[in-house]
């Protein structure tokens, strides 16, 4: 989220276009959390390839409706592009956090978890 956020500031600040900024951002975002998320909160580093293209197919679904976000919210809502941007941060980390855990680190197979419950 960070990574995010302070890149796109960076980037508009240097006047990189609005979805462009947005496109880079959330793509130096993604890369980072999905190293983080492999190695250091879900530690599965099996399937690498697999996880890497389901979190990124996460990411870019995020991307998607981040996009929408910012395009609703400055050129409907008429908000400046870095509050609309930070909130988009938050409501995208939540949902792909969750499609992550689930999909991306969690069981391939099945959505049971222990004794036949579902999840």
């Amino acid at each position: 989220m960070a990574l995010d956020a302070g890149a796109f500031v960076v980037l508009r600040y240097l006047s990189v276009e609005l979805y462009l900024a947005n496109f880079i951002s959330i793509n130096m975002g993604i890369t980072l959390s999905f190293f983080l998320n492999t190695y250091f909160n879900f530690r599965k580093t099996d399937m690498i390839i697999k996880r890497a293209i389901s979190f990124y197919s996460v990411g870019y679904l995020g991307l998607l409706i981040s996009s929408g976000i910012i395009l609703v919210g400055t050129n409907f809502l008429h908000i400046p592009d870095s509050p609309v941007k930070m909130y988009s941060i938050i409501i995208i980390a939540m949902f792909q956090f969750a499609l992550n855990k689930f999909v991306t680190f969690g069981r391939r197979t099945s959505f049971l978890g222990k004794a036949g419950k579902t999840i």
